[in-house]
Formats: C-alpha cells, structure tokens, sequence
C-alpha cells in the first residue's frame, strides 16, 4: 500500500491510497481517495463511487501477438530503441529513480509532494529503468496486485531537456519490457494508466499499446462537515 498526502488550495487535506486491501476510515485528513483497491469497502455507503477507465493489455496473449497490436508508430519507437544502447534494469537503481521522479514532478508541476523510498518500499511492486550510458531516460513504477499489474507512476527525462527522441523510445521500452516481466511471472493483465477523456497526446500514447478500456472505482470518502454539504448540494465529487 502507497499513502501520499496532498493538500488542494493550500487548505484541504487529501490523503491518496493506492492498493490497499479494503478501503477504511482514516484520520487525519480532509478526503481520503482509495485507487486499485483489492477489495469493496465494508461500509460501502459510507464511500462514494468515482469511476473512470483505464487502458489494459491482456498478458495471457503470446507476447509477438501483444507487440501486433501496437501501433505502427509505438512498434517503430520500439524497434528503433532495441538499436541504442540502452540499459534495461528491473528493480534496480531506485535512488536515479527517485531522482527521476521528483524531478520530473518539479517540472511538471504536479501537486504531489516529493516521494522518498519509505513511500515505496512496503509494495509488492515492479520497477523498469531504461538507460543510456549513466543517463535515466524512462522509468515506469507498478503496483502489483492479483493477477494485475498497475502502473502508478511513469516518468522521464524530457521536461528536463534531454533528447526527446531518445525519450521517447526509452519510455514506449520501458512499457514494453514491464510488459514482458509480467509475462514472464505468470501476470494475465497490464494497465498502462488512467484515460483522460480528451485526445491529448497522453492518452494517444497509451492507446497506441492497443488492448481495452477498462472501468475503475476510486472509493473517496469525505470528512470535512463544510465540504461534504457542498458536495451534497453541488456534487463537487
């Protein structure tokens, strides 16, 4: 289980949890969000229901039929990327990870707060690495649950200025070889991630890995008395 805390407004207090076992009453925050639980709440209707889709892979398929699906495009990237020099590390190297990572969320400018080794350590999770020469270029972090592989976070170098070319072949590589490992260990489905519902080039990325839209709940429940009567008049969640 990964617990991050976030604030929103610079007020309220989000708590975001990825891969409990059963979504539970927490203290200590605002809202709680529950993604990739294992299981349903045991008070279900003291939750709310936010459903969304994400885009899946079926791992049970031999994988040359797998990398058929691609696009031309994400087979092309990945082609090309088999001819450099990359260094492909599975569960290795997490300080150039978390380097990575915390970077590229400064970058970004996502409201995540940076992420240490302790966030990560406690979960069953798979870590793909793709280098050229000492430079991390792509990493992709899964949690793995079941049957199931999720990706929680994929990061690269190129809102750092590294060659975007060479980016982007390293992350269409990373996606791929986490796909390959799960093959390898007896997984039967991989989510390359959470579906926006516009055409923005992120979701053309993950939809160029072929597969299907699969629908998701997120489990949020509610804390603070003034925002859960806007909620209920507004239905801001």
């Amino acid at each position: 289980m990964i617990e991050i805390e976030t604030r929103k407004y610079g007020l309220l207090r989000i708590k975001q949890i990825w891969y409990a076992q059963t979504p539970r009453d927490v203290t200590g925050c605002d809202i709680v969000m529950y993604h990739y639980p294992e299981n349903e709440p045991t008070e279900k209707g003291s939750f709310l229901e936010q459903r969304s889709k994400i885009q899946c892979l079926d791992l049970t398929k031999p994988i040359e039929r797998i990398y058929q699906e691609f696009d031309r495009n994400t087979q092309k990237e990945i082609r090309r990327a088999r001819k450099e020099a990359f260094r492909v590390s599975v569960n290795e190297d997490y300080a150039e990870f978390l380097t990575l990572l915390n970077k590229f969320i400064g970058a970004k400018k996502l409201n995540v707060p940076k992420i240490a080794f302790d966030d990560i350590k406690h979960q069953t999770h798979l870590l793909v690495n793709i280098f050229k020469a000492d430079q991390l270029l792509a990493s992709d972090f899964a949690g793995l649950q079941g049957s199931s592989i999720f990706l929680l976070w994929i990061c690269n170098s190129k809102p750092l200025g590294e060659n975007k070319k060479l980016v982007s072949m390293a992350s269409r590589l990373a996606h791929f070889e986490a796909m390959k490992w799960g093959k390898e260990n007896g997984y039967k489905e991989f989510s390359v991630g959470a579906l926006t519902s516009n055409l923005s080039p992120n979701k053309q990325f993950k939809k160029g890995f072929g597969g299907y839209e699969k629908e998701i709940k997120t489990y949020i429940k509610i804390y603070n008395p003034i925002l859960k009567l806007l909620n209920m008049a507004l239905k801001i969640l």
